[in-house]
């Protein structure tokens, strides 16, 4: 029930881009390292999840992917907010220090490795 004086409103923020990006396409970070994506692997409500490699000149397989890549529209914003909250609290370092503190082996999030923006034939 929404507070009083105040609308219910209804607004879909879900992903409505059907095409997934082609295989292939390489793309540079903030710090200007290069990646090369591969086929998606899933796709949510606000974007798709690709196979993605830091070795920009080779193909990238199910074999040879070390990363993932999540690409959003630009115009999400609860991307921004998850960026900056990785940055915050997912760096490799601080991960692994905190694991070790608490005696896990594993921890269930990703680990922050980088981001930037990326736009395909204008959109």
């Amino acid at each position: 029930m929404p507070r009083r004086g105040f609308e219910e409103t209804s607004v879909d923020v879900s992903f409505t881009d059907d095409e997934a990006l082609p295989p292939g396409i390489v793309f540079t970070d903030t710090i200007q390292n290069k990646w090369r994506i591969g086929k998606p692997i899933g796709r949510g409500s606000f974007g798709r999840i690709y196979l993605a490699s830091d070795d920009s000149e080779k193909e990238v397989t199910k074999l040879n992917a070390r990363y993932v890549v999540k690409i959003e529209p630009h115009t999400n914003g609860p991307l921004f907010v998850e960026v900056h909250c990785l940055i915050r609290t997912a760096q490799v370092n601080e991960v692994k220090a905190w694991r070790h503190q608490n005696k896990r082996k594993r921890l269930g999030m990703p680990i922050y490795i980088a981001s930037g923006s990326f736009t395909h034939e204008s959109t």
